[in-house]
């Protein structure tokens, strides 16, 4: 039975033994639980074990579309992805932009099931039949971005899902981004995928298509949302600047921020300067959307004057806060372009590793520097490293968390991890 808006097949990979199933999508669990994600919820209740460790062979990654991925609707590029967290224990759900919910759709496949554990590193390719695992040991050790670039020369048109060396080492703090612009997995999904020797998802553009029950009235749908879209007051300023644009004038004067344990002000002019930033971001970014989003937000950036290449989403416009922050004063008294600089070695560095910078990392730096202003922990905690707020202390972190290295193997695993660790009241 055809079912409009879904392909009909959940595709399940056993990495232990190799094998490769599909089976049909039950159209009566189509009907109960709605869209993906209330497929991905039936599914990851019949599949993953409640007490299962995270890390072991028994916790299940699985990834899957909804009725709107592969159609014209607009924005429908989001793939959720649902596994146990080796951060928390909890079964969070990781959504990510790109073009992967749409070439999995198209070689034929709502939903892909990953269980098991391979006994090397191993990426998987999805083209309509065609479902294999690859050798991954020349992948091994390359960060996202590298190992995106190598895997689209090899099967291009195609979206990657990759880890990056943080995954590899089981950093439960790990995230990686789809296509190197939807970010994803949030809660230590890489950390799994790593466990497993998963280096990497590939779905290629399949032959398929996806059908719609009224084609007709969908494209009249469209045809009003994206009208609605177009006449937005703020598109054309948002094409140019993407998400930056919502933020390019968020501190205002005399605003406070926290640095050490004492509330200051932001520096006077911190306003202009992030507008001087803000100028410098639209004047270095080329437009990157995921597939059918009709605003552009995502961004690749060129900084000639350091010859750097950077991608980054919808929550670059951090980098541009935090430089303004007395909390990460990297550069008090520096131009425009050199917070802008360190903004982006900052954010290249941590998406290359694949750490989550949003949700953990900052906060985590905070924490722990904190921690050793106040003289509650010591070289001798931190293997010898002296914690301040500079840029170069930050970058050394990311490395020695990434890698397990000293003292950044007490942060991979968050600010609770950390904080049992040091203990110390």
């Amino acid at each position: 039975m055809t079912l409009p808006g879904y392909a009909g097949h959940i595709l399940h990979i056993d990495l232990t033994s190799r094998t490769i199933r599909k089976e049909p999508l039950d159209a009566e669990m189509v009907r109960d639980f709605i869209g993906g994600a209330g497929i991905i919820n039936r599914l990851a209740y019949d599949l993953i074990p409640p007490n299962v460790p995270p890390l072991s062979p028994g916790n299940a990654i699985i990834i899957g579309t909804g009725p709107f991925n592969g159609t014209m609707i607009p924005g429908a590029s989001e793939v959720m992805i649902a596994y146990k967290s080796p951060l928390n224990g909890s079964f969070p759900h990781s959504n990510g932009g790109g073009a992967f919910s749409h070439f999995l759709k198209s070689s034929g496949y709502d939903h892909l099931v990953i269980t098991g554990q391979s006994d090397r590193p191993v990426y998987l390719k999805i083209h309509d039949e065609d479902v294999r695992l690859y050798d991954a040991g020349e992948l091994w050790g390359k960060d996202s971005f590298e190992t995106t670039d190598e895997l689209r020369q090899r099967h291009e048109p195609c979206s990657v899902i990759p880890i990056g060396q943080a995954g590899e080492n089981l950093v439960n703090i790990s995230v990686t981004q789809i296509d190197k612009g939807g970010t994803v997995g949030s809660g230590g999904l890489c950390a799994v995928m790593g466990s497993k020797r998963l280096k990497a998802i590939v779905a290629m553009q399949g032959s398929k298509g996806t059908e719609v029950a009224d084609l007709r009235r969908l494209k009249k749908l469209v045809d009003e949302l994206l009208s609605q879209v177009k006449a937005y007051h703020m598109r054309d300023e948002m094409m140019a600047g993407g998400a930056m644009t919502m933020t390019s004038h968020w501190v205002p004067e005399g605003v406070l921020a926290r640095n050490s344990s004492v509330l200051v002000p932001y520096p006077a002019g911190a306003r202009d300067m992030q507008s001087q930033i803000y100028e410098l971001h639209k004047q270095s970014r080329k437009k990157v959307a995921c597939i059918t989003c009709p605003i552009c937000d995502k961004d690749r950036i060129d900084l000639g004057h350091t010859g750097m290449v950077t991608y980054d989403t919808a929550v670059f416009a951090e980098g541009a806060i935090m430089t303004m922050s007395p909390a990460f004063g990297h550069r008090a008294e520096g131009t425009a372009r050199d917070r802008y600089a360190d903004a982006l070695r900052y954010f290249d560095m941590v998406n290359r590793y694949g750490i989550d910078r949003l949700y953990s990392f900052s906060g985590l730096v905070d924490f722990v520097v904190t921690l050793y202003e106040d003289g509650i922990i010591t070289r001798e905690d931190t293997g010898g490293l002296e914690l301040d707020r500079s840029l170069d202390t930050l970058l050394k972190l990311i490395e020695m968390t990434a890698l397990r290295k000293g003292f950044g193997d007490v942060l991979a695993d968050g600010v609770l991890g950390a904080a049992r660790r040091i203990g110390k009241g």
